[in-house]
């Protein structure tokens, strides 16, 4: 999968000739890459798409954009929000499940030790 986002990378990069236009195809190709590809990120490939993230938000703040060029940006980083809102909500979900599964757990070694008190006496 990074393979794939470099070369969209590199593509972009010899299209664009300009520092605001390149970075701007960079995010433009990143939000594309999350859509099609996200779903099946490991934890890793995450932390790699949050850096690469950063970097390029980083390259478009440094360049002036006309004001339908920022609404453009504006909805390629809403757009790259969702995505990773997804995958926050899905690790939360699965953080809650485990601590659901563990609370079963503990009632349950809870309601035994209280059962066996109860035989014992």
């Amino acid at each position: 999968m990074k393979k794939i986002f470099i070369l969209l990378l590199m593509v972009t990069s010899l299209v664009a000739c300009n520092p605001s236009q390149q970075a701007y195809n960079e995010l433009e190709s990143f939000t594309e890459y999350l859509e099609n590809y996200s779903a099946s990120f490991t934890d890793k490939d995450w932390e790699i798409a949050e850096l690469e993230y950063s970097e390029i938000i980083e390259k478009i703040e440094a360049n002036v954009y006309t004001d339908e060029q920022l609404v453009q940006i504006g909805k390629l980083k809403g757009r790259c929000a969702v995505q990773i809102a997804k995958y926050s909500i899905n690790n939360a979900g699965k953080a809650l499940n485990g601590i659901l599964l563990e609370t079963e757990g503990f009632i349950e070694s809870l309601i035994d030790g209280l059962t066996d008190d109860k035989t014992e006496n």
